[in-house]
């Protein structure tokens, strides 16, 4: 089943409809014009990989929030048109491909379920919006780039400058970090159906934020925890230290308590 955007998609009518063979993915959201790896084992989408391995024809990957990647596999309407650029054997007879986004396409209908499942589209025209706003917008979300790489290590410290290369396209920067960005997929599928784009950075930014937050309090319980242990370690080596000072027999009683400091006192000067 099509799970229906409800919002409007800009169509472009002059491409027709197309009908392209469609790889559900459960695991990841692919945008255009990135590359990512998808492992592959049902035997409709190892069969699709057969035919259009070594080719320049187009496939669909779309979302798929539920079901196992059978025929009643729902399917998020927009996907990304994409080209298979490699194939490798994976384990149990499956298949590791990687993947190539082209553009956003619409599914329309599903045209048939074998040998794979095979739907018709239609590409989506993506809207530029207000550039002055935009370059707002872009600034800000570099910062915030900046401050996650700065406090979370699984990102690398020169994310912002790989981020940057792709100034010159914003659609394809916000894309970029969608894609690099460990956003829950229903936040990514948000911004992939986010065709205009100052929505599209609009969705970047606060998703971005969320992002930031969450690094900043995993940074907090993590010093916090340090902190805790470098104090424990000083406790224990203080504790050590302690245990290693030699008093005499008679240090119990309160005359050879003052006449050992007074001994200790006296050979210190």
């Amino acid at each position: 089943m099509i799970i229906k955007t409800g919002l409007h998609i800009p169509i472009i009518a002059s491409d027709g409809e197309p009908l392209l063979p469609i790889i559900p993915a459960k695991t990841l959201i692919l945008f255009p014009g990135e590359v990512i790896s998808l492992q592959v084992g049902r035997p409709e989408n190892l069969a699709l990989i057969q035919e259009y391995t070594d080719t320049d024809k187009l496939i669909g990957v779309t979302f798929s929030p539920s079901g196992d990647g059978s025929k009643d596999t729902d399917l998020c309407q927009v996907g990304t048109a994409a080209k298979i650029t490699s194939v490798k054997d994976g384990p149990g007879g499956s298949k590791m491909i990687s993947l190539e986004g082209s553009r956003r396409i619409a599914l329309q209908s599903i045209h048939s379920e074998t040998p794979y499942l095979t739907a018709k589209v239609r590409f989506i025209e993506e809207k530029e919006g207000d550039l002055t706003k935009a370059a707002e917008s872009i600034e800000e979300i570099i910062g915030i780039i900046e401050q996650i790489t700065k406090i979370d290590p699984t990102y690398s410290n020169e994310l912002s400058f790989v981020i940057k290369f792709n100034l010159s396209n914003p659609g394809q920067f916000a894309d970029k970090i969608a894609t690099t960005f460990h956003f829950p997929l229903a936040s990514k599928q948000e911004i992939l159906e986010s065709f205009k784009l100052d929505t599209r950075l609009h969705k970047i930014l606060k998703f971005l934020k969320a992002e930031l937050e969450r690094a900043a309090i995993a940074y907090e319980i993590k010093k916090n925890i340090k902190e805790r242990n470098v104090d424990e370690q000083k406790k224990d080596n203080w504790a050590t230290n302690l245990s290693k000072i030699k008093l005499p027999i008679n240090y119990g009683t309160k005359s050879s308590r003052t006449n050992y400091f007074q001994q200790k006192s006296g050979n210190g000067r």
